[in-house]
Protein backbone atom coordinates (compact mmCIF):
# COMPACT_ATOMS: atom_id res chain seq x y z
CA UNK A 1 0.00 0.00 0.00
CA UNK A 2 1.09 3.46 -0.69
CA UNK A 3 0.58 6.86 -0.01
CA UNK A 4 2.30 10.28 -1.31
CA UNK A 5 1.50 13.40 0.91
CA UNK A 6 2.98 16.78 0.26
CA UNK A 7 5.70 17.60 3.17
CA UNK A 8 4.04 19.56 6.28
CA UNK A 9 2.93 19.00 9.29
CA UNK A 10 -0.77 19.19 8.34
CA UNK A 11 -0.80 16.10 6.57
CA UNK A 12 0.28 13.91 9.54
CA UNK A 13 -2.79 13.16 10.45
CA UNK A 14 -3.26 11.05 6.74
CA UNK A 15 -0.21 9.55 7.58
CA UNK A 16 -1.59 7.90 11.10
CA UNK A 17 -4.71 7.17 9.19
CA UNK A 18 -2.95 5.39 6.33
CA UNK A 19 -0.78 3.19 8.53
CA UNK A 20 -3.92 1.85 10.57
CA UNK A 21 -5.61 1.16 7.48
CA UNK A 22 -2.94 -0.44 5.81
CA UNK A 23 -2.05 -1.95 9.14
CA UNK A 24 -5.87 -3.10 9.85
CA UNK A 25 -5.90 -4.35 5.25
CA UNK A 26 -2.77 -6.16 6.50
CA UNK A 27 -3.66 -7.83 9.21
CA UNK A 28 -1.35 -6.60 11.35
CA UNK A 29 -1.07 -7.53 15.08
CA UNK A 30 -3.95 -4.93 16.81
CA UNK A 31 -1.77 -4.56 19.74
CA UNK A 32 0.93 -3.14 16.92
CA UNK A 33 -1.04 -0.39 15.22
CA UNK A 34 -0.54 2.39 18.11
CA UNK A 35 3.63 1.97 18.15
CA UNK A 36 3.54 1.96 14.09
CA UNK A 37 1.20 4.63 13.98
CA UNK A 38 3.90 6.69 16.44
CA UNK A 39 7.03 5.64 14.43
CA UNK A 40 6.08 6.53 11.02
CA UNK A 41 4.56 10.21 12.64
CA UNK A 42 7.74 10.60 14.14
CA UNK A 43 9.61 9.39 10.60
CA UNK A 44 7.93 12.05 8.86
CA UNK A 45 7.99 14.63 11.42
CA UNK A 46 11.66 14.89 11.46
CA UNK A 47 11.70 14.67 7.73
CA UNK A 48 9.41 17.57 7.40
CA UNK A 49 11.45 19.55 10.15
CA UNK A 50 14.90 18.53 9.39
CA UNK A 51 14.95 17.36 6.41
CA UNK A 52 12.85 19.66 3.87
CA UNK A 53 13.53 22.51 6.59
CA UNK A 54 10.17 24.25 5.56
CA UNK A 55 10.80 23.97 2.00
CA UNK A 56 8.09 22.12 -0.54
CA UNK A 57 8.71 18.34 -0.90
CA UNK A 58 6.60 15.25 -0.92
CA UNK A 59 6.87 12.24 1.70
CA UNK A 60 5.74 8.89 0.26
CA UNK A 61 4.91 5.56 2.46
CA UNK A 62 4.74 2.14 1.89
CA UNK A 63 4.34 -0.56 3.72
CA UNK A 64 4.30 -4.06 2.81
CA UNK A 65 4.33 -6.87 3.77
CA UNK A 66 7.36 -9.89 3.86
CA UNK A 67 5.83 -13.50 4.74
CA UNK A 68 5.02 -11.88 8.83
CA UNK A 69 7.32 -9.16 8.43
CA UNK A 70 6.22 -5.79 8.75
CA UNK A 71 7.91 -3.09 5.95
CA UNK A 72 7.11 0.18 6.09
CA UNK A 73 9.32 2.46 3.76
CA UNK A 74 9.55 6.30 4.01
CA UNK A 75 10.73 8.41 0.77
CA UNK A 76 11.67 11.93 0.40
CA UNK A 77 14.21 14.09 -1.56
CA UNK A 78 15.61 16.12 1.32
CA UNK A 79 19.54 16.46 1.71
CA UNK A 80 20.85 12.93 2.42
CA UNK A 81 20.31 11.92 6.39
CA UNK A 82 21.40 8.58 7.37
CA UNK A 83 19.30 7.98 10.99
CA UNK A 84 21.29 4.39 11.23
CA UNK A 85 24.58 5.98 11.97
CA UNK A 86 23.22 9.20 14.24
CA UNK A 87 24.18 9.17 17.48
CA UNK A 88 20.74 9.75 19.27
CA UNK A 89 21.37 11.54 23.21
CA UNK A 90 19.49 9.95 26.05
CA UNK A 91 17.89 12.39 28.46
CA UNK A 92 20.45 12.74 31.58
CA UNK A 93 17.47 13.78 34.05
CA UNK A 94 13.69 13.47 34.22
CA UNK A 95 13.63 17.54 33.35
CA UNK A 96 15.08 16.41 30.01
CA UNK A 97 12.86 13.69 29.47
CA UNK A 98 9.99 16.28 30.02
CA UNK A 99 11.09 18.88 27.47
CA UNK A 100 9.55 18.16 23.76
CA UNK A 101 11.59 17.31 21.30
CA UNK A 102 15.27 15.42 20.61
CA UNK A 103 14.02 11.82 20.86
CA UNK A 104 12.11 10.68 17.93
CA UNK A 105 15.12 8.71 16.79
CA UNK A 106 15.29 7.01 19.87
CA UNK A 107 12.11 6.06 19.94
CA UNK A 108 11.76 4.94 16.37
CA UNK A 109 14.63 2.86 17.06
CA UNK A 110 13.22 1.15 20.17
CA UNK A 111 9.55 0.17 18.49
CA UNK A 112 11.26 -0.83 14.88
CA UNK A 113 13.07 -4.62 15.38
CA UNK A 114 15.32 -3.20 12.36
CA UNK A 115 16.14 0.40 10.23
CA UNK A 116 17.48 0.71 7.12
CA UNK A 117 18.35 3.94 5.04
CA UNK A 118 19.96 4.23 1.49
CA UNK A 119 20.24 6.60 -0.72
CA UNK A 120 17.66 6.48 -3.74
CA UNK A 121 18.73 6.15 -7.39
CA UNK A 122 17.60 9.80 -7.99
CA UNK A 123 19.45 11.19 -4.64
CA UNK A 124 16.64 10.94 -2.04
CA UNK A 125 16.73 9.20 1.54
CA UNK A 126 14.85 6.12 1.93
CA UNK A 127 14.28 4.84 5.30
CA UNK A 128 13.10 1.56 5.85
CA UNK A 129 11.29 0.37 9.31
CA UNK A 130 11.22 -2.96 9.78
CA UNK A 131 8.84 -4.66 12.54
CA UNK A 132 9.03 -8.89 12.93
CA UNK A 133 6.24 -11.03 13.24
CA UNK A 134 3.75 -8.47 12.76
CA UNK A 135 1.28 -9.58 10.48
CA UNK A 136 -0.59 -12.39 11.83
CA UNK A 137 -1.01 -15.21 9.13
Amino acid sequence: MLLKVRAGLSELEKIREFVASAANTMAVDEKLVGDLKLVVDEAATNIINHGYQGKPGDIEIEMRASGADLIITLRDHAPVFDPTSHQVPLPKSPAEEEKPGGFGLHLIRNIADEMKHRVSIDGGNELSLIKYNAITL
